[in-house]
This record gives C-alpha cells, sequence and structure tokens, in this order.
C-alpha cells in the first residue's frame, strides 16, 4: 500500500484523494488495537510523521470542504485535539445534515470528550431524522446506546425487525443487548451472529463477551487465549506492543457488562499470554 501510495503522488503530488484515503490507511497503523500495522522497518515516531505529512497534503489539496475538513478531522483525533474534534465534526454534521457517517463522526466526538447531555441531546436529533438508508446505522445505534440505552434498544430492536439483518447489525445489537443486561436475548444474538459471521476474530469477541456477562470465566478464558494467540501471531515480531495492546483490547471490550470482575480476571490471562509485554496492559 506504502509503495502504491509513493507512486501515484510522485506522478500528482496534489492528488487530494489519495493522500486522504492513505491517511486513513495510516491512522489505522496508529492504532494498538487494528489488525493492520505499519511496513517492516517503521518505528511508531516514523508512522507518526508518515501520518503527519500524508494528513497534511490532504488537508492542503483538498478539493473540496468536506475533503478540507475529513482530514482535519483525522490531525485532529491523532493530535489529539479534541475540542477542535467536537467542532470540525460539527462543521461536518452541518455540511452534509443527512449523512449518517457525519453523525457519528461528531456523536464519536462528543462521547470522546465526556459530553453527554449534549451527545444525548444529540441522539435525539438524530432519532427524529430519515437518513435515506445511509449503510452503517447499527455503529451509530451503539454509540447513541451509551448515552440513552432506551433509544438505542428500540433503534436496532427496528433494525433487527427488518427482512435481511447483516453481520454488522447482529454485532452491535449483540453490544446493546449485554450493556441492557438482556444476556438471554443477547446469546440469541450471538448464535445469530457466530452462523453468519465471516471473520473469525469478531465471532471470538461475541463470544468473549457473551461468556463474561453469563459468568463462564473458564470460557472466557480459553476464548481470549485463542484470541491473543491469534494477535500474536498476525503480528510483526518487531512490533511488541501492538501485540501486547491487541490483548488490552481484548480484555477492554470484555468488560461492557456488568461482570467487571471477570474482564479483569481476563485481562490477568491476557497479561499472562502476551508473556514481557506487561507494561502496555491496564484495563482501567
Amino acid at each position: 500500500m506504502l509503495a502504491l501510495y509513493q507512486q501515484i503522488i510522485a506522478e500528482d503530488p496534489s492528488f487530494a484523494e489519495a493522500h486522504l484515503v492513505f491517511a486513513r490507511v495510516v491512522l489505522g497503523w496508529l492504532d494498538f488495537a487494528a489488525i493492520t500495522v505499519a511496513p517492516a522497518g517503521y518505528t511508531a515516531e516514523d508512522t507518526r510523521q508518515l501520518f503527519a505529512d500524508v494528513s497534511a497534503a490532504a488537508s492542503e489539496h483538498a478539493r473540496t470542504e468536506e475533503a478540507r475538513l475529513s482530514a482535519e478531522v483525522l490531525r485532529a483525533r491523532v493530535q489529539l485535539r479534541l475540542t477542535d474534534l467536537v467542532e470540525l465534526t460539527r462543521s461536518l454534521v452541518k455540511l452534509h445534515p443527512d449523512s449518517l457517517s457525519a453523525w457519528r463522526e461528531h456523536l464519536d466526538a462528543l462521547l470522546l470528550t465526556s459530553r453527554y447531555d449534549e451527545a444525548r441531546a444529540f441522539v435525539r436529533r438524530a432519532a427524529a431524522r430519515d437518513f435515506n438508508g445511509d449503510e452503517g446505522p447499527a455503529t451509530f445505534i451503539a454509540f447513541a446506546a451509551r448515552v440513552d440505552l432506551a433509544s438505542g434498544l428500540a433503534s436496532i430492536e427496528q433494525l433487527l425487525g427488518q427482512s435481511s439483518p447483516s453481520e454488522a447489525d447482529y454485532y452491535q445489537a449483540h453490544r446493546i443487548y449485554l450493556h441492557a443486561d438482556k444476556v438471554e436475548a443477547a446469546a440469541e444474538l450471538a448464535r445469530r451472529y457466530i452462523a453468519a459471521a465471516t471473520d473469525p476474530t469478531w465471532t471470538l469477541m461475541v463470544k468473549i463477551r457473551q461468556a463474561c456477562a453469563e459468568g463462564r470465566v473458564s470460557d472466557a478464558f480459553r476464548f481470549v487465549g485463542i484470541f491473543v494467540l491469534h494477535a500474536l501471531r498476525s503480528a510483526p515480531v518487531s512490533q511488541p506492543r501492538v501485540r501486547a495492546c491487541r490483548a488490552r483490547h481484548v480484555a477492554r471490550e470484555a468488560s461492557g457488562t456488568q461482570l467487571r470482575v471477570h474482564a479483569r480476571r481476563i485481562l490477568n490471562q491476557a497479561l499472562f499470554l502476551s508473556g514481557r509485554f506487561l507494561s502496555c496492559l491496564f484495563l482501567r
């Protein structure tokens, strides 16, 4: 991917769309919980500098205000300019009021900055809108459920009532049901997701959450072991922090139920499985 980007930019340094797409790719490399990682030989500092250069070019050469805002949103996230992130995503919503993805970006920013009252009001505004069949409503609903669980439950149940719910619909619905302590109903959603899922990694995540919710600690340990070992095998040897923080991500996700103590025990298992990378892993 890096070589392709460099080839494209060598031919046209002002190709804004290429800069923006690749900035999103590099942002994934900076995420310790992500599956993709930077090319061999790139240190964390190298990757951060690459992101800074690419995202700046995306903003500088943007052909539209939407593209410029999108690049600046990425930059604000990485630079932890969270107040700017809120305002930038608010501008995206104003620019494209019918785009669910813009609303999702802004809601995420409000949650990141702990503006829960504002987020709750924003969710109510979203519920009154028609996004014209915009794809990916389940993720927005999962975000919304964090500040208005009743609304999130009603919205996800409506989504599941449609003719052909997607994998993403089942996945996010399972999270919401567990947050609502609907453990038995969540188990049925887990079965439906696993039957339809194509990615074994996320299937394991669903199994971990459900085991935590049901108090099946030994099963949760077993699933986490499989997940973490898979993460260790898939990450390059030169990137131990990536491998360790993936284990942390698993444990953090597992804590989304009322049985937080079980998630902490699972974290201990993840710590053991990830060996010498203990300093990277803490569940708060």
